[in-house]
């Protein structure tokens, strides 16, 4: 090999270096998030967002007829029926056909 090429190719290398590093760090350190929040994590609320669309409304994982009732469906958007429960920890739905408080995870 010529004496250019050896200079360019080590010119490559320490230029190469210091991304491949960054990219390695953000690897460990998005790994080191999932580690810590698969074993030391709280669990998510059912419907944290307090959506009112009805894959919110099925518990997970979803039964096999994923409602035990057919749900009524109304606007998804209407969120005066969608109340914080400290119980729970997230949003709840209250039905409009009766006033009980519809969980998603029953």
């Amino acid at each position: 090999a010529r004496p250019a090429e050896v200079w360019l190719a080590a010119g490559f290398r320490l230029t190469a270096r210091p991304p491949e590093v960054w990219v390695a760090a953000g690897f460990f350190l998005t790994a080191l998030y999932l580690l810590h929040s698969l074993f030391f994590g709280r669990k998510a609320a059912a419907n944290p967002w307090g959506g009112r669309s009805l894959e919110w409304q099925c518990t997970s994982p979803p039964p096999h007829d994923n409602f035990k009732t057919t749900p009524s469906v109304g606007d998804c958007y209407d969120f005066r029926a969608v109340h914080w429960s400290e119980e729970e920890q997230g949003y709840v739905v209250i039905r409009d056909d009766d006033s009980d408080s519809v969980s998603s995870t029953h």
